[in-house]
């Protein structure tokens, strides 16, 4: 498995026996982004992403090239890339759409399953209600709030 840059700066402060860096992810100015800020050595990089995991790898990246580790490698951002493509956390898009503005979390209801073995979940957020389908219990959750996120 290829190492990120996150985890690869971590060994690289653990070698150098460094403090281990320090990582602020914030809402972005700029709308659907977010901001992560790294600490590191006594300097402060940042980047933007559309995602706080994407933010957070990129600030890293960025924190390596600081103190001149070039070989990050393609494959680590590669192995980044794929990971992001094939799975999205819903439930965490929805929790922070809640959150920033400032309305209860969504409710997840996930007793009922059908008979043909898949699970049903049911999402109630503001006035809406959508039911998610999976063949795990985490999926049918996760179904449920993409359809709630698309409504």
């Amino acid at each position: 498995m290829n190492k990120t840059p996150v985890s690869i700066l971590q060994e690289l402060m653990v070698q150098r026996k460094e403090h281990m860096p320090d990582y602020i992810i914030e809402n972005s100015d700029r709308p659907g982004d977010f901001k992560c800020t790294v600490k590191i050595c006594g300097y402060e990089v940042f980047d933007f992403a559309s995602t706080k995991q994407q933010a957070k790898q990129n600030s890293a990246k960025k924190a390596l090239l600081l103190l001149g580790v070039n070989n990050v490698g393609q494959q680590s951002s590669s192995a980044i890339k794929q990971q992001n493509e094939l799975y999205i956390n819903y439930v965490g898009k929805l929790n922070e759409f809640a959150s920033t503005h400032k309305k209860s979390y969504p409710i997840y209801c996930d007793n009922i399953v059908h008979l043909n073995g898949n699970f049903v979940t049911q999402c109630n957020f503001m006035k809406w209600t959508t039911e998610g389908y999976g063949p795990k219990k985490k999926d049918s959750k996760q179904d449920a709030a993409r359809m709630m996120l698309e409504k």
